[in-house]
Formats: structure tokens, sequence, C-alpha cells
């Protein structure tokens, strides 16, 4: 595809054709030609198109205009119509839509979160807290954990909903009320919170890229600062160049939100000691986010019900031990009282 003005992203069998261009017209032209190109080599292949599988989306920055194409392709294995999709499309386990916010694929992260969450309930009296801990990496973290890396790329609205989830879930594993604090119960459990975990994450898949652990992948999708200014010795130099633009909509877009992020933290994670340097950073951020979301009010209701909770269930706790034990001494005695009456049966025999 040299004569095409497109890129080319390739996965297994999953192939995605990038093209830009300003105007409509000019668009439905560089995408036929690049389509063309790709039936020719896949012709040549021996490889077929499944055209009930093949979808095309524009992208546009407008929020009222929404653009639609029709391409009408015919080859030599036939002629098939793609429409662009107006709703969303799915690539690698991702929905995109025409905003690029990602509501609908997160829509689908908070069903499958919130089942999840409705298990935990059904069984929060059932179930020791391990086992709903199990329960809740399996059914509700597994998904904050695949979704996170476009966690600030929808909207605040969208990230709320998603916490508020994440929240109702370890309340009930620590058999808290709906509006109990969780940021002492997300220390507790050793839990990062959402937004905490897609900032990890985000780290995580920069100190990779940084370490050229991806090879071709990404490659020249961001620069350093010292490489932006002529590879001279500058201030920040080890970070990361956020790019420019103007327009906000785009600024929370992983093109922009990524290095931003890893300028954030790299400096504390370089402070680390070597040594099991991701647990402490990890546990660093939680700690943080811990000191900020602490509830700091004197006379707060709900705190004071929480510790009157955790002190019952420590009394409680305490004469429960208590009561095994007397159990325990008073069938110690009962078999030691039979062993005794044994013992005299054949020695007096």
């Amino acid at each position: 595809m040299k004569n095409s003005s497109c890129k080319v992203y390739c996965y297994a069998d999953d192939a995605n054709l990038y093209i830009n261009e300003i105007t409509l017209t000019g668009l439905q032209e560089k995408i036929k030609l690049s389509f063309s190109d790709s039936l020719r080599w896949y012709l040549a292949n021996s490889i077929s198109i499944n055209s009930s599988k093949t979808e095309l989306m524009v992208f546009n920055k407008s929020v009222k205009r929404q653009e639609h194409l029709e391409l009408n392709l015919i080859s030599t294995a036939g002629a098939f119509t793609i429409k662009s999709s107006e709703s969303e499309v799915r690539y690698l386990g991702f929905y995109f839509d025409t905003k690029l916010n990602f509501e609908s694929f997160f829509e689908k992260i908070i069903k499958r979160m919130s089942f999840g969450t409705f298990a935990l309930n059904k069984f929060k009296n059932l179930l020791p807290e391990k086992t709903k801990l199990e329960l809740y990496y399996a059914f509700v973290h597994s998904h904050i954990n695949f979704s996170s890396l476009l966690y600030f790329s929808t909207t605040k609205k969208m990230q709320e909903r998603l916490l508020k989830i994440q929240k109702t879930a370890v309340r009930t594993i620590k058999g808290q009320g709906n509006r109990s604090h969780t940021a002492e119960i997300f220390e507790s459990l050793d839990i990062l919170p959402f937004p905490v975990q897609a900032k990890l994450n985000i780290f995580n898949f920069m100190m990779s890229w940084v370490d050229k652990k991806y090879g071709n992948a990404f490659e020249n999708q961001w620069v350093t600062n010292s490489y932006f200014h002529g590879n001279t010795t500058i201030r920040n130099s080890h970070k990361l160049r956020v790019p420019f633009t103007r327009v906000n909509k785009l600024k929370r877009l992983p093109y922009f939100v990524f290095p931003y992020i890893y300028n954030s933290l790299v400096d504390d994670f370089n402070d680390m000691p070597y040594d099991g340097r991701f647990a402490l950073f990890k546990e660093m951020l939680l700690s943080k986010y811990v000191d900020n979301n602490r509830c700091r009010l004197s006379d707060c209701y709900v705190c004071k019900k929480y510790l009157v909770g955790k002190n019952l269930r420590i009394m409680e706790r305490s004469a429960k031990l208590e009561k095994i034990k007397l159990i325990i001494k008073k069938k110690g005695q009962l078999k030691k009282g039979r062993y005794e009456k044994l013992l005299n049966f054949y020695k007096n025999k």
C-alpha cells in the first residue's frame, strides 16, 4: 500500500486502516484507493475479506455534525457495500464511537462490573472476606484493569459512575453501609481506586515504551524534552514533551494524557529504592489517595457509626474467642475425667 495515504495497524487477523482528510469528498476518495489496494493484496495472498465484519467510522471533532459515508467496492471476489457506523465499532475488545469519548465502551464495562457487585451483594453474609475479595478480583477488578488505560479519556460523569460502582463493591466486601467512607476501606484491602489504578497502569505502559519494550510499536509517538530541544541538557530533560493542542476535547485522549501522567509520576518513581520499587510505588500512590480523601470532620456521623460498629465487632469477636476457650477447657476436663476413670478401672481389676 505504498501509494495509499493511510496508516495500517494489524494484530493477528484484525486489520485497521486509518485515513486522515479535511474534506468528506477527499476522505471518500482516499478510502476507496486504500481499500482497493488492500483488496488486491488480500487476493494476491489468497485471503478473503468478510464484508459483514468490515466496518467504517468517520471521526470528527464537531459535536453536532455527523458524517455518513457509503462505500461501494467491486472486486474479483464480488461487489459489497460498507456503510459508516453511526454508533460504535469494535476493535480488539475496545469500542470506538464517532466522538471518541468511549462512553459506549464504558457502558459495557459498567454492566460487567455491576454483575460482579451483584454477586458480592448476594453472598455478603455467607462468605468470608478472603473469598469475597477473590470474587471482587475476578468479576470487578479484572474489568477495571482492562479498561483503565482509557479511564481519563472519557467524561467526568462516566468516571464518577465507574468509581461509584467500585466503592459499592469494596463496601460490600467489608460489610459496610452505603454511606461509609471508602478511603480507609481501600487502604485496609490494599486495593487501588479506579483513577489511581488507571494512573499506575498508564505509567507502567509509558515506562515500557521508554525502555523500548514494544519494539517498533508506538515508535516516534512521543519524544523527550531533551530530544525536542536538540539533545541539549535542560531541566526536566528526562521527561516527555506533552503535545500541544487548542482543542480541549482532544486533551483527554491517550496521545496527550499519557505523557502528562508519566511526567507527573516519574520523579516519585525514581526516588524509590531499586529493590521492590513497583510495590513501594503502588503503596505510595494508595497512601496519597487515602490522605487526600480521608474524612477530616471532627463530628462526622458516618465515622462515629463506623467506629462504634468496629468496636462492637471487636467485642463480639473477643466474646466468641472466650466462649471457644471455655468449651475447649470444658472438653479437656471431661476427657481427663474419663481417662482417670478408665485408668482406675483397670488398676482395680
